[in-house]
């Protein structure tokens, strides 16, 4: 089987080989070739070499597994002049024939189908290797596919396929499903209706696909929306590690990352987003660019920059999630937050509505470093608390983040359940997750982010992945308004015997200040400062307290009129006042 290096897919090519050299490089076929398939070498400007050659697949095994053919279904299909054409806006001629001459049956195929009643029990193992799989797969079903992994949960890479050959399917090649840490490697899939090698649905994560060779992938009106463009490798997870593929010849896309805000169908929850998770490739790995990532082992790459410079990093680099929601006080709200450590400092803007409840923080950052952390124009607060998260962590990983204060702090808090002050800076090996220090020289507090027995606490789809944690923060920091977080002795309660009424005769009787004598209309009265109690002062009462002039009052004029009668009296010098 061979594939040329043009537009059309109808020059794909199958053939019997009649004999191999003795060094075998040779080929001979039992007919020639119709079409021209490119073999060569491509010197270009920058001195890179593009090898401009047609892959070259082995469709044969010695353990062959073979749907039935009911040749009484079969019906010979003519290949359209017109061919099928790959463009984005192209108006297509032919329905039947479009992807040259076929063969109609009642794509009714085989299916190999692994299924565990308890996920991750191993009580199912399932190893494919150099078997010939072909006339397999059943249209119009789903989940009726030539090899199938349909929840099988954690596989611990001991199930596989390698090096099989798949080929003339009506429903797909290889489909994983609920399946972890799977091992697809070194297989041809050829003359594929459908994706070949699919990842179906988002709870499928560190599956292995490598090696693999996916030639005539092609259009399929037999299942779901996605199969109607379909992509040789089909991927609905970044977790999982897709290296060194080929993918030629098909009717739509090579390798396509379906990456929704939030996982859809039965695997839906509203607490993941896939377009935000890292790629789950050991190897190098490309990230966005950011000035905490090491520049010893983080290169900027032009090949991965587009509207935002890229970065492709090494195996040693691992990423985590943070996300970082409901500040306290409510002036943080808005604020940029700006993280930093030995390489360099990145600034990380508010989210009204990110994947975050009620708005917040996201960012990328790496593992096995020393953050500090703070909010733009904030640096003067002491009082501080907030929710985060820090995702995917595993048993060896961690994380060191700081505040630094600008006052003494009373209290500090980090997560639940509380965990105690070490005496010591952090350290992975001495501490445990949720640990902190404060140093009093540099006001500068620190908490520990440690992955070490933590997946043991978290419930397998919390995050998955049985090996990864996703760990929750709840960090509240304040110091207190009273001197050693002690208020003050409240004051006692004022009781009945602490009032003193106005018209007990006794009381001005026994008091010097009054002459001795019960206070009467005009007399003058002392209070005791400091007395507590109620007060009741009763002037005489008025009929009115307020009117208008009656007339015009002219300036230096010695009376007013008014509108209406008062019964104001002057005793002695009196004081009337009116505005105007």
């Amino acid at each position: 089987m061979e594939e040329c290096s043009r537009h059309s897919q109808r020059e794909n090519e199958d053939r019997i080989i009649d004999a191999v050299s003795d060094d075998g490089r040779i080929l001979n076929l039992t007919e020639p070739l119709t079409y021209q398939h490119l073999g060569v070498s491509i010197p270009l400007p920058d001195g890179i070499v593009f090898e401009a050659r047609a892959e070259v697949g082995l469709l044969t095994r010695n353990i062959v597994i073979r749907g039935s053919n009911h040749i009484e279904w079969n019906d010979q299909i003519e290949a359209c002049p017109d061919g099928f054409d790959t463009g984005e806006f192209a108006t297509q001629t032919c329905f039947q024939g479009r992807f040259d001459e076929e063969i109609g049956s009642d794509q009714f195929g085989g299916c190999i189908m692994f299924h565990n009643p308890q996920p991750s029990k191993d009580l199912v193992v399932g190893r494919l290797e150099y078997v010939e799989i072909y006339y397999a797969g059943q249209a119009f079903r789903l989940g009726r596919y030539p090899i199938h992994w349909h929840l099988m949960g954690d596989l611990r890479y001991e199930s596989y396929v390698r090096g099989c050959a798949i080929h003339q399917t009506f429903n797909r090649a290889v489909t994983i499903h609920g399946t972890h840490h799977l091992l697809v490697e070194g297989n041809v899939a050829y003359n594929i209706m459908g994706g070949a090698f699919f990842i179906a649905l988002f709870n499928a994560i560190l599956n292995v696909l490598q090696y693999n060779l996916a030639v005539m992938v092609q259009q399929s009106t037999s299942l779901l929306n996605d199969d109607l463009t379909p992509a040789a490798f089909w991927v609905t997870n970044p977790s999982n590690i897709i290296r060194h593929n080929v993918a030629a010849g098909g009717t739509h896309f090579g390798f396509w990352y379906r990456l929704l805000e939030h996982p859809d169908g039965p695997s839906y929850t509203p607490d993941v987003c896939p377009r935000n998770l890292p790629l789950g490739n050991p190897g190098n790995k490309v990230l966005p660019h950011s000035s905490l990532l090491d520049p010893a082992r983080c290169h900027p790459s032009v090949e991965w920059s587009h509207e935002y410079p890229g970065v492709v990093c090494d195996a040693t680099i691992t990423i985590h999630r943070l996300t970082l929601s409901q500040p306290s006080p409510f002036a943080l709200k808005e604020k940029k937050l700006i993280l930093s450590n030995s390489h360099g400092t990145s600034v990380i803007p508010y989210w009204s509505a990110h994947g975050i409840n009620n708005g917040g923080w996201m960012a990328l950052i790496p593992n096995d470093e020393i953050l500090n952390w703070h909010f733009k124009d904030m640096g003067y607060l002491t009082n501080i608390s907030y929710k985060a998260t820090f995702h995917h962590f595993k048993d060896n990983d961690s994380i060191v983040m700081s505040h630094k204060f600008i006052h003494q702090p009373n209290y500090f808090k980090i997560m639940n359940p509380v965990r105690n002050n070490s005496l010591q800076p952090l350290s992975w090996a001495s501490n445990q997750n949720g640990d902190w220090y404060f140093d009093q020289d540099n006001l500068t507090l620190y908490y520990l982010i440690s992955g070490r027995g933590v997946s043991e606490q978290h419930s397998f789809h919390s995050n998955l992945d049985p090996t990864m944690a996703d760990i929750d923060v709840q960090f509240q920091v304040f110091r207190c308004f009273y001197k050693n977080c002690e208020p003050p002795p409240r004051e006692p309660e004022i009781s009945d015997s602490y009032y003193v009424t106005w018209s007990n005769s006794s009381f001005w009787e026994s008091r010097p200040e009054s002459n001795h004598t019960v206070p009467t209309e005009g007399s003058s009265v002392l209070i005791k400062q400091g007395v507590f109690g109620g007060l009741d002062l009763h002037g005489i009462p008025h009929l009115v307290y307020k009117t208008k002039l009656g007339s015009t009052a002219h300036a230096d004029s010695l009376n007013i009129t008014l509108a209406e009668a008062v019964d104001w009296q002057v005793l002695g010098l009196g004081v009337l006042q009116y505005v105007a």
